[in-house]
């Protein structure tokens, strides 16, 4: 498939003139596909979808996701659960990602994002990664409290068919990073800090952006 931003501030030529390149790109030709077809998309609100001849078409998060039809939907992939080598690197050719992981001595800069650095003396035991699962929650570093990772990719608009796509990272005892988003605040760095361990993913296709990845 693909996305595309949803363009409201494009002249409607131009987002329309986007939306054809999309469709044609996803289905091999523009055959069959009429102004009146176009014009649908102009009127999608988030969350709706639209079935046009041969792609479907649906208002994801600020974005336009083109579908081929009538099996656009992506399968359900589950990331089973692994441990992660320190050092070493773990691929999930379903899932469309890598999981990359580094010990070092001391404190390393902060990151965010496909990136994280955690105090390794706080980590518990073998890290784990799988897929997110019902009733998951973790406090995300610099939260108030918890929060359940369903609530966190609603808030960040991640769809949900893409949502077990994401590596979800443990130690024995509880979630120490969303792949993509923030460490738990347990791990982070302190003063005291004398090894870390550095964490990186790289995606075929992003969920939280809906666009291919190029850290690691």
């Amino acid at each position: 498939g693909i996305a595309l931003p949803w363009g409201g501030d494009l002249p409607r030529a131009i987002r329309w003139r986007l939306w054809r390149l999309a469709i044609a790109e996803v289905r091999g030709s523009l055959e069959e596909i009429g102004y009146a077809h176009i014009d649908d998309l102009q009127h999608l609100t988030p969350g709706q979808e639209v079935h046009l001849p041969g792609v479907r078409v649906r208002h994801e998060a600020g974005r336009l996701v083109f579908l081929p039809a009538p099996a656009g939907e992506l399968p359900q992939v589950h990331i089973p659960a692994t441990p992660v080598p320190v050092p070493g690197r773990l691929c999930f050719p379903d899932a469309g990602c890598c999981l990359g992981a580094e010990a070092h001595g001391g404190a390393l800069p902060i990151e965010g994002g496909d990136a994280a650095v955690l105090d390794a003396s706080a980590v518990v035991g073998q890290l784990i990664v799988r897929s997110w699962r019902p009733g998951d929650r973790y406090r995300p570093l610099g939260a108030p409290g918890s929060r359940k990772l369903q609530d966190i990719f609603v808030d960040a608009g991640v769809p949900a068919r893409w949502r077990t796509r994401i590596p979800v990272v443990l130690d024995e005892e509880e979630i120490v990073w969303i792949a993509g988003f923030r460490i738990a605040d347990h791990v982070k760095l302190s003063e005291t800090t004398w090894q870390s361990i550095r964490l990186h993913v790289q995606w075929e296709w992003n969920p939280w952006t809906l666009k291919v990845s190029e850290a690691g």
